[in-house]
């Protein structure tokens, strides 16, 4: 979730409920904001101080194609928070390049635990990935191209990754 955006009370709510330490299941809200490199390591080193470990990963923040990002409004157009000077597009950062952080510091996690109680991944100890594409990844659309870029980009990308699951138990859908 982008940093600027509040979650809504009856999910707070319904996080709030499972937040205790002696609850199950068990549930923490960490704002995180997505295009922050930093932001997205504290989620994982908090997470693992809570819980040392985790089974699944859904990196599910994503934008479709934003006036503030968008291939029609360019960086530095008065509608755009795409900085001219900045060389990227926020959709591109949320909608690919926090799901392929994510999911490498996931991986690099399962393969390497820090904590002497967790067992590395292994066919026999799996872990999922699901990131979340869309049918717009093989449809073209001239009317948010970066958003189909971006969703071909993540189809791609897991498509590269299909073998991690037979080689070391990492299922990754989209």
């Amino acid at each position: 979730m982008v940093a600027d955006i509040a979650l809504r009370p009856e999910a707070e709510q319904l996080i709030a409920k499972y937040e205790a330490a002696d609850s199950s299941p068990r549930a923490v809200f960490i704002r995180t904001d997505v295009t922050s490199w930093a932001d997205l390591n504290r989620m994982f080193d908090l997470t693992l101080s809570l819980f040392e470990e985790f089974h699944i990963l859904c990196p599910g923040a994503g934008v479709y194609e934003p006036p503030w990002s968008n291939f029609w409004q360019p960086p530095g157009s008065a509608i755009s928070k795409d900085k001219d000077d900045s060389d990227r597009y926020a959709l591109l950062d949320i909608n690919v390049t926090h799901p392929i952080r994510t999911t490498q510091l996931a991986l690099s996690h399962w393969l390497h635990p820090t904590s002497p109680n967790v067992t590395p991944v292994s066919p026999q100890n799996p872990r999922r990935v699901i990131h979340i594409s869309s049918v717009a990844a093989q449809l073209p659309n001239v009317v948010c191209p970066m958003y189909g870029a971006s969703k071909a980009a993540i189809t791609g990308f897991v498509r590269c990754l299909a073998p991690l699951e037979q080689a070391i138990g990492v299922r990754v859908n989209a």
